[in-house]
């Protein structure tokens, strides 16, 4: 992995770097693909999940993301499907809500932009039910629009990879 590269020269640089590491380590994945993305801006990072309770099926989760899940774990629950007016009162319903505002001069975030991942996750599993659990964390919220930075979604029966 390499972060913070500045301009197509850096980039093309790591890769061929990353390309004759993973050669040197893995001689049959030397010619694998390698995935090349932006690197995420920072912002307010939020996460968004599902699992599938036996009891009462899938339920998504919203809260703040990151390292703040694990320390303050300030997340809500819904059952799916979830509608749009739910998933806006799951945006107020955190102790961070205030975070998702102007809070202290920084800028509001993109509150449109988090419920509709809200609901697109909710047509997700509902259409899918093979999808077992899903975690968004994080997802960076901006003042326009959102990024996910790393997801993991399991599908009931298939086998887990890296």
């Amino acid at each position: 992995m390499a972060l913070g590269l500045d301009g197509p020269e850096a980039v093309a640089a790591a890769f061929e770097q990353i390309r004759s590491r993973v050669g040197q380590a893995l001689p049959e994945a030397a010619g694998a693909d390698l995935l090349v993305v932006p690197m995420a801006e920072a912002g307010l990072e939020v996460i968004l999940g599902m699992t599938r309770d036996e009891q009462f099926g899938p339920a998504l989760m919203f809260g703040l993301g990151g390292v703040w899940v694990e320390l303050l774990e300030d997340v809500t629950f819904r059952l799916v499907p979830v509608a749009e007016a739910e998933a806006r009162r799951m945006l107020g319903e955190i102790k961070g809500a205030p975070l998702l505002a102007d809070y202290r001069g920084a800028p509001p975030r993109d509150a449109e932009a988090l419920v509709e991942m809200i609901l697109s996750l909710s047509r997700l599993v509902e259409d899918h039910p093979a999808v077992a659990s899903v975690d968004i964390n994080p997802l960076v919220v901006y003042e326009k629009g959102t990024m996910v930075v790393d997801a993991k979604v399991l599908i009931e029966g298939a086998t887990a990879s890296a």
